[in-house]
């Protein structure tokens, strides 16, 4: 009878032990594990995530994060500067790198088409804050002496 009893008490605190027990878990696409010089795993449509957020930045924890950077447009500029966006996405500041400042001014404009911020560059790394705006897509116009250099989309996470 004791070891009857026994038994069923280690039964009975598995299932309520396993049932309460907190794992991750995710329906997702697709994944795997990519290696070279070091290894990453990944996943492809996942949904949930959970966001811890500092005053230093943002991580979210579960979730592969889109890096995307890419120029508006078919025509390439013939000046020699090198421009550098990041992080796009972003959340709060977007950095500006420019290796060359000299007479460059940048515009930061809605899909409309309207002009939030316009400043001039005065130094290789430039911080736009973009805190203020909603989450959204923006135009970083970047010019010379009145003329396009680039035009970068924005994503405001």
């Amino acid at each position: 009878m004791n070891h009857k009893l026994r038994s069923i008490s280690v039964l009975f605190c598995l299932f309520f032990g396993v049932s309460f027990a907190h794992s991750q878990q995710a329906v997702v696409a697709s994944g795997g594990v990519a290696s070279g010089s070091g290894s990453v795993a990944y996943s492809i449509g996942q949904i949930a995530n959970t966001s811890n957020t500092s005053a230093a930045g943002t991580v979210s924890e579960g979730v592969q994060q889109a890096y995307e950077i890419y120029t508006v447009g078919l025509v390439k500029s013939t000046m020699p500067v090198v421009l550098n966006i990041f992080p796009n996405p972003t959340t709060h500041i977007l950095h500006l790198a420019i290796d060359q400042p000299e007479n460059i001014s940048y515009t930061l404009m809605d899909l409309t088409g309207k002009s939030l911020i316009k400043n001039q560059v005065n130094s290789p790394i430039t911080l736009i804050n973009m805190e203020p705006f909603a989450r959204s897509s923006y135009l970083l116009v970047v010019s010379k002496e009145d003329k396009t250099i680039q035009t970068f989309q924005i994503i405001k996470n």
